[in-house]
């Protein structure tokens, strides 16, 4: 007779890609290392599953890595590393794809606005007016 497999326990799935002891694949974890860090919560398990789910779609992990580089590099450029509006990981690596995007860096005007054109100040004096 064969063996009877391990029973699942009720809610849960087994785990693929998974040491059995339940850490993550060295590649993983590397870019989790690198992924930015932000405020508020940012599951490394749903980052996983996401990850697993495009390396299943045949995305390379050297891939995801350049992405999230990108994306570490552009937060800087905007300063907003650190802050609620990095990605959830989940998100970054989930079916659009964020990881592919080229996240150029914003060129900034002379304002430090980005993109938009300031002429020089007009420092005459209209007429009329005294100081």
């Amino acid at each position: 007779p064969e063996p009877e497999p391990e029973p699942i326990s009720p809610g849960s799935s087994p785990k693929k890609n998974e040491e059995p002891d339940g850490s993550y694949p060295a590649e993983f974890e590397l870019v989790w290392q690198e992924y930015p860090k932000r405020a508020g919560a940012n599951p490394k398990k749903s980052a996983f599953k996401a990850w697993n789910a495009r390396r299943r779609e045949g995305v390379l992990p050297g891939d995801m890595l350049d992405g999230v580089r990108r994306y570490v590099a552009y937060l800087g450029s905007t300063h907003k590393a650190g802050s609620e509006f990095v990605q959830q990981a989940a998100t970054f690596f989930g079916p659009d794809r964020h990881f592919e995007n080229h996240w150029d860096i914003p060129v900034r005007g002379g304002s430090g606005m980005p993109g938009i054109p300031v002429s020089p100040p007009d420092k005459t004096i209209p007429p009329g007016f005294r100081g």
